[in-house]
């Protein structure tokens, strides 16, 4: 096709370069817009190629060239399926003329179906969805400050305002928009900062977030732990051990009256001071305390498990404590908590 329309160089001039589809309907299927290609000149120009930048863009346009004078329509389709919020997409075309290269641009705003909403924005805050609640963080350790981000989407028929209403200290977050324009998109930036965490292990917390009037709570999951990365070899030679002989506790049967109790043994077998960060259970039925949080070097400190069986779910007690220390090696190790009512 190029040998074909060598020589051919005139002047190309577009009447527009972008066009803007306003709001357009999922469900209303595909639109299409036409930009003009004039030729200008006094040679015949050539369209070359339009390519498109994204699967739901396609582009059509003559093959013959364009005498002198006269014109030709480049067509663009645009398939909103799938695809709710603001769009901004490009068709690059090349001409044998001059210029060469132009692109084109086709925007809007797309209201989604009930469908698309529901499978790709899940969360319903009433006008606001959202994709992600709780948000899953994941680790966070160190000084360095990890960001995180979640999307929403404005579901109504007016605008919204979003605002972070509470946070907790450790946890910042950024809207933007602020005003979010009916059936467009929002971007939720979290910034977590580990110096600020309150404790090590699974942490789980909440922020307020005010839609218009209306606040909803968007829930957080982390895990939080210590940077040993640091460490120089002489310091991980003298670290602490923590060792825990008791790996299961049985409380046997236990009574609807009762909260027993049993005992698990730490001892810091390594040099320097063994730190207890912090212990804990996922179940509520477990309560674990210990008498003493730091250790020297070959004493041993006690893990003290209390059960309330009016909080355990079923008839069968098959949990875990966590114990997070500042034992390099294994900071983090757990505890089976069996029983049965």
């Amino acid at each position: 096709m190029i040998m074909m329309f060598v020589g051919l160089s005139g002047h190309a001039r577009w009447s527009a370069t972008s066009h803007h589809f306003g709001v357009i309907a999922e469900d209303s299927g595909r639109v299409e817009c036409c930009f003009t290609l004039l030729n200008d000149s006094s040679e015949a120009i050539a369209i070359l190629s339009a390519r498109t930048t994204c699967g739901c863009t396609l582009s059509d346009y003559p093959r013959d060239p364009i005498a002198p004078g006269d014109s030709a329509i480049v067509t663009v389709t645009f398939d909103p399926a799938g695809r709710p919020g603001q769009f901004t997409k490009y068709i690059n075309v090349e001409t044998t003329g001059t210029p060469s290269k132009t692109r084109l641009a086709i925007s809007g705003t797309v209201i989604g179906s009930e469908a698309t909403i529901a499978q790709r924005f899940p969360v319903d805050f009433g006008a606001l969805r959202l994709v992600h609640n709780p948000i899953l963080i994941g680790e966070v350790s160190g000084t360095r400050i990890r960001s995180v981000y979640s999307e929403g989407y404005n579901r109504s028929s007016d605008s919204i305002r979003v605002s972070i209403n509470k946070a907790p200290k450790w946890l910042k977050a950024n809207v933007a928009p602020s005003v979010v324009a009916p059936g467009n998109q929002l971007q939720i930036i979290f910034y977590i900062d580990p110096e600020k965490c309150p404790e090590y292990g699974l942490i789980e917390d909440s922020i307020a977030i005010a839609v218009d009037d209306q606040v909803r709570s968007i829930n957080f999951m982390l895990n939080h732990t210590e940077d040993f990365s640091q460490l120089t070899d002489a310091q991980r030679a003298n670290a602490p051990i923590a060792f825990i002989a008791q790996r299961r506790l049985d409380f046997g049967r236990i009574s609807g009256g009762s909260h027993p109790q049993l005992t698990a043994n730490i001892e810091n077998r390594g040099n320097d001071r063994l730190i207890i960060r912090r212990v804990y259970s996922d179940s509520p039925a477990i309560k674990a305390t210990v008498k003493s949080s730091s250790l020297k070097k070959g004493k041993s400190g006690e893990i003290i498990v209390e059960v309330d069986p009016m909080l355990i779910s079923g008839s069968i007690l098959n949990e875990r404590i966590t114990i997070i220390t500042n034992d390099p090696a294994n900071p983090v190790q757990h505890v089976r908590i069996v029983g049965s009512l």
